[in-house]
């Protein structure tokens, strides 16, 4: 049995080789990318539980144990606007979403649950600059 098998092995071998050799060489040059530390945000006040980007990438919202909600202008990595309750009822935040929901006189929604079983939408205004 094992001479069988070491005499298939060599012919697969033969056969590797074979096809090897006529492949054409083709060298590649590989970009490798790291990751540096571009920001660091601050200002929850325990754990955080969930994050989510919206749909364009340029706000971060971030929730977690101290029941509040964080909303981060994520082009100068600065607090946009912090949702809270201030009757603590909410509870820690467990999930946060972002929808898009264009055409929508509503715009872009801001969907998240707490730890107590809340499900609260915040929908984000749209400011009319006169200028």
């Amino acid at each position: 049995m094992l001479s069988y098998l070491a005499e298939h092995c060599n012919d697969l071998l033969d056969t590797r080789n074979k096809v090897c050799t006529k492949l054409p060489m083709q060298s590649q040059v590989t970009t490798i990318k790291s990751y540096r530390l571009v920001a660091t945000l601050e200002g929850h006040g325990g754990l955080i539980n969930t994050f989510a980007f919206n749909v364009n990438g340029t706000l971060l919202a971030s929730g977690g144990d101290d029941e509040e909600v964080q909303i981060w202008d994520l082009q100068v990595f600065r607090p946009y606007q912090k949702l809270a309750d201030r009757s603590r009822t909410w509870g820690q935040i467990t999930c946060i979403k972002f929808l898009n929901v264009e055409p929508s006189p509503m715009g872009e929604l801001l969907c998240f649950g707490t730890e107590r079983g809340y499900l609260l939408l915040y929908h984000r205004q749209r400011k009319t600059v006169s200028i």
